[in-house]
């Protein structure tokens, strides 16, 4: 099955020819386990699944140069979680890092601190300035976010001092509007329950 979908060393061929193969070669596996119960067992279940991959197999054989599996992505996302669990000790961090500071962990970076110096070099001041803002309101979001038993008790502290705050008399849709202006929805949504 592997050296039929494989494209290298064979004719170029369209997705279509390929899927019409595929289940050539899934009907004549069916075909030769039929008389042995525990084979046609077995053969039913690789259909299944060949079946249930087959719908987004075969759309890389009409895009040249589209590889066909994404294998060289995960590397690249294992690499990063090894580099980064290296530098900082923490195996669950990867995910905050690239929620907090973005994904600049996987683009291309240059291997030495003079490369780097040399393509920061190139960046216009303004450019960096309006990149820094970008990331100072980005990380703005993630400000209550706390994995910390004190700060978690000093947010709470926070938001009793703005319920205290709250205008008397107002109503409950009134104090419901006011804390959806102000506080983060994963603060208002915990608050709700």
């Amino acid at each position: 099955m592997a050296a039929l979908l494989d494209p290298d060393g064979q004719p170029q061929r369209t997705g279509a020819q390929v899927r019409r193969e595929f289940e050539a070669y899934l009907a004549q596996i069916e075909k030769d386990s039929a008389p042995t119960p525990r084979l046609r067992a077995f053969s039913a279940a690789i259909a299944k699944v060949s079946r249930s991959y087959a719908p987004g197999l075969f759309y890389t054989y009409d895009v040249p140069g589209l590889p066909r599996t994404n294998n060289d992505r995960e590397s690249e996302f294992r690499n990063l979680n090894r580099r980064l669990l290296r530098t900082t000790g923490q195996k669950g961090l990867t995910r905050r890092i690239l929620q907090r500071a973005g994904a600049w962990e996987l683009l291309p970076h240059p291997s030495t601190l003079a490369a780097t110096v040399a393509a920061l070099a190139r960046v216009a001041t303004a450019d960096l300035r309006q990149e820094q803002q970008r990331v100072r309101e980005h990380r703005g979001r993630f400000r209550l976010h706390t994995r910390s038993a004190k700060q978690a008790q000093a947010q709470l502290a926070q938001l009793a001092d703005r319920w205290a705050m709250l205008p008397a008399g107002g109503g409950s849709s009134r104090v419901l509007r006011y804390c959806q202006k102000t506080l983060p929805g994963d603060i208002l949504s915990v608050s709700m329950l």
